[in-house]
């Protein structure tokens, strides 16, 4: 439910059930990663920075949790811990490969890796080369000062 009211633009909804059960079932990784998100979409990027980083801490090779933390880092603008974390992402989460290289390639461009940022860009469009958003991803990358992030 708190899932559905997050993905229909209801996340200060879905954070509140979240919160509650998550008083419950307190350590529980998927109910915090949800919560992140919701904070997230309701642009509490620091209190779902904080929620990623303790479930992070619970399940570090979990590619999906990594590839979140990352993708916050870099709305952040946190280039060179979002970089660390999409990586970990691309390895161990094969099934979001599109998502992480799309972001990583925002974290490396971030760090003025403005080659590297271009050619992960590039990696990303090939997997899909008709998905508009990428395509206007790979744009913003080739400019300077451009920025776009894919969640």
């Amino acid at each position: 439910m708190a899932g559905s009211r997050r993905h229909a633009g209801q996340a200060d909804s879905a954070a509140a059930i979240l919160g509650r059960a998550l008083e419950a079932a307190p350590q529980e990784p998927q109910l915090m990663m949800a919560l992140a998100l919701a904070y997230r979409d309701m642009g509490e990027r620091g209190k779902s920075v904080e929620m990623l980083e303790s479930v992070y801490k619970l399940r570090p090779d979990d590619g999906r949790i990594a590839g979140n933390l990352g993708a916050v880092y870099v709305e952040m603008r946190r280039g060179e811990q979002a970089e660390a974390h999409l990586r970990l992402a691309l390895k161990t989460d094969p099934e979001r490969r599109l998502k992480w290289l799309a972001n990583l390639s925002q974290a490396l461009k971030l760090q003025g890796k403005q080659e590297e940022a271009v050619d992960t860009a590039t990696e990303a469009l090939r997997l899909a080369p008709t998905d508009r958003r990428l395509q206007e991803l790979f744009r913003t990358i080739q400019q300077e000062g451009g920025e776009w992030t894919v969640h």
